[in-house]
Formats: structure tokens, C-alpha cells, sequence
């Protein structure tokens, strides 16, 4: 059933606390694909089911967007080292490129969903929700759409955290999560980080973050001036190729950022995007373009470095990554690293590649 907040009517908080500066960082970052950097604030919690933010990054970029990437997001923490996560994103897989996305790791491994380019300085709405006809089930909401659906990820919530992620030392980051929503195990939603039984929330990380007006909207950043910030322009997508043989060539590049330079038993199937989205690989919900999507899957020992991660959980392990193009633009939409293998001949007819 579909669930939206956004008729409940709360309006952005008038920013009353210190502003964020980032002009001159009070801490230099030491951020790599093997120690990720944070801004964020958690709130611990005992057993939720639903989180919402109205999210707004002004500043998100990387200098080098190739291997590198910096986020603007929130986190939905499940047990067992699990999680739902969805916001904005520029770099890696993608390039220099600001996009929309949502991910999880859930029982079976590791799932991202790359979507529609984002806009700096947009207000986006989104929400992540349990779907209560199906145990072990998250929806994934954005400005009051369904983009996506988290399977086998047992709850309840444990956890809520907003704020940013990145790989590079030299990010620029400034977002903004405002009117902060929690809903609990009567379905009732609530208004702010707090409650009686819960304790006050924390920050984690390195990067700034501070509440402008507590429990209701904080920000947070790096390295993207005083407030207030002029918008950054907005990237133009990278051109990418629909040919194999370099879609073979970027999951190879991929495949080493995470941890496996040698990998191998690597096959190939064109499927509709339809067919792909009863598989967790792509996401739950079809694609606006209804273009079909190229699969490749291989085989090696891969530890996701480059995967966006909770601040404190381990990085998603297995035995095969698979990556999903849109077999029109080239551009990735989905990427995976799974513990078990994905029965491509369940897609179509296969092709080995190496």
C-alpha cells in the first residue's frame, strides 16, 4: 500500500541555530575508499518504521569523480548490519554526474539504484516506509512517487541517520534535512528526533553538521562557504557508450575499486526492465525510460569500497557483483555486489563474455 507523509502539512523550521561555515574547515578530512568521511546525525532508537526528511543539497561535488563520491542521504538502520538509504549523490559509478538514488544491503548483499539527475538546491521529499502486507519489506518514496521497494530486510528500525558521506578529502558538501518525521509501530507518524524513551541524538564524522533548530532540521557540509550558499551549476550527464565492450570495460573498473582485479565468469543478457525488476538487482519499480537494460555479472572476491555505508557498519562483501546498464543510454542503473550468483538464463540467453 502506498504511504505518503507529505499531506500531513509540516513546514520548514526557520533556521535559528549556528549557521554553517565551511570556508575554512576547522578539520582537515583524510577520506579514502578504505576509511569513508561523515557529517551526520543519528538518533538510536528501539523499534521504528518509517522515516521522512525534506532534503536540499546546495553544494555536492568531488574533484575527482571517477573512482570518488560524496552524498547527501539518509539511513534507515535495520539489525544485523542491514540498512534502506536514499538522497542525492555526484561521482562514482556514475562520473561527474548529480543523481538521485536509493540503496540497501539486505540478507542476500549489497543493491544500488542510480535514478533521474538531480538539481542542486532542489527540495526533494523522501520517505522510507514499511511495507506492512509483506514482512522483511521497505518502501522507497520520493516527493510522494514510489521509486523503489527494499525485499528480505527484516526490521524493525534501530536507527535513523541524515547527512553526508564521501570517499575524497576535497569534497564540497552542504545539505540541508529538514522537518524530520519518524513513524512508529501504530503507523502514527512524529514530528522531530525525539521521544521519551528514545535518547538524544549524536553526530558522527569529521565534517560539520549542527542543528538549526533541534529536533526538527539540521545541516551539514564541507568546504562550501557561509551561509548563505549560491547554487552550484548543475552538472550535464557524462556521455556514456551502449557498446559491450565498454560496458565491460567500466564493471572491470568497478570490479577493482572494489577490492577483485581479476575477476571472472563474466556473462552478459539484454532483458526488458521489466523482467529485471523481480530480481532485487533491479530495484522494484521500472525505469521511466522503459528502455531494456544489459546485465553483466562476474565472479571474484569483491569488498565494497566504492558501496555508500552507514558510519560504523562494515563494507558489503561477495562473491559476484553485477551491474545493470540501460542498454540505450549506457548510462548504469543498478550495481550489486551478492553473495550468491544471479541465474541470468531467468533474463534470457546469456552470452559468456570472458
Amino acid at each position: 500500500m502506498k504511504r505518503s507523509v507529505l499531506a500531513i502539512g509540516f513546514s520548514g523550521a526557520i533556521f535559528t541555530g549556528m549557521a554553517l561555515s565551511g570556508a575554512s574547515p576547522a578539520q582537515a578530512l583524510s577520506c579514502s575508499s578504505g576509511s569513508h568521511c561523515y557529517g551526520n546525525f543519528r538518533w538510536d532508537v528501539q523499534a521504528i518504521y518509517g522515516m521522512y526528511e525534506a532534503l536540499t543539497t546546495s553544494c555536492l561535488s568531488v574533484p575527482n569523480p571517477g573512482p570518488n563520491f560524496a552524498t547527501s542521504e539518509m539511513w534507515f538502520g535495520l539489525p544485523n548490519n542491514r540498512w534502506v538509504e536514499e538522497g542525492t549523490a555526484y561521482g562514482n559509478p556514475q562520473g561527474a554526474r548529480l543523481y538521485n538514488y536509493w540503496a540497501d544491503q539486505n540478507v542476500n548483499g549489497y543493491f544500488e539504484h542510480d535514478q533521474e539527475n538531480a538539481t542542486y538546491s532542489e527540495r526533494y521529499d523522501i520517505q522510507i516506509s514499511v511495507d506492512r502486507a509483506a514482512g522483511g519489506s521497505w518502501y522507497i518514496y520520493r516527493d510522494g512517487s514510489n521509486v523503489g521497494r527494499s525485499t528480505s530486510n527484516p526490521g524493525p528500525g534501530i536507527n535513523v541517520t541524515a547527512g553526508a558521506e564521501t570517499t575524497d578529502s576535497n569534497p564540497t558538501i552542504r545539505g540541508y534535512a529538514e522537518d524530520l518525521l519518524w513513524e512508529n509501530t501504530k503507523s502514527v507518524w512524529n514530528s522531530g528526533w525525539q521521544s521519551p524513551g528514545f535518547a538524544r541524538p549524536y553526530q558522527l564524522g569529521t565534517m560539520a553538521a549542527y542543528w538549526n533548530s533541534f529536533p526538527y532540521t539540521f545541516e551539514y557540509g564541507y568546504n562550501c562557504g557561509t551561509f548563505p550558499v549560491a547554487p552550484q551549476s548543475t552538472p550535464t550527464a557524462p556521455t556514456s557508450s551502449s557498446s559491450v565492450t565498454d560496458m565491460l570495460a567500466r564493471v572491470k573498473d568497478l570490479a577493482k575499486l572494489n577490492g577483485e582485479g581479476n575477476p571472472s565468469r563474466i556473462e552478459t543478457v539484454e532483458a526488458a526492465d521489466t523482467a529485471l525488476n523481480t530480481f532485487q538487482i533491479g530495484g522494484g519499480v521500472a525505469n521511466k525510460t522503459g528502455h531494456a537494460k544489459r546485465v553483466i555479472e562476474m565472479h571474484g572476491a569483491f569488498t565494497g569500497d566504492h558501496a555508500k555505508v552507514p558510519s560504523g557498519e562494515p563494507k558489503p562483501k561477495g562473491s559476484y557483483l553485477v551491474v545493470a546498464f540501460d542498454s540505450v543510454t549506457g548510462q548504469i542503473t543498478d550495481w550489486s555486489i551478492q553473495y550468491q550468483h544471479l541465474d541470468l538464463n531467468q533474463l534470457g540467453r546469456p552470452a559468456t563474455l570472458e
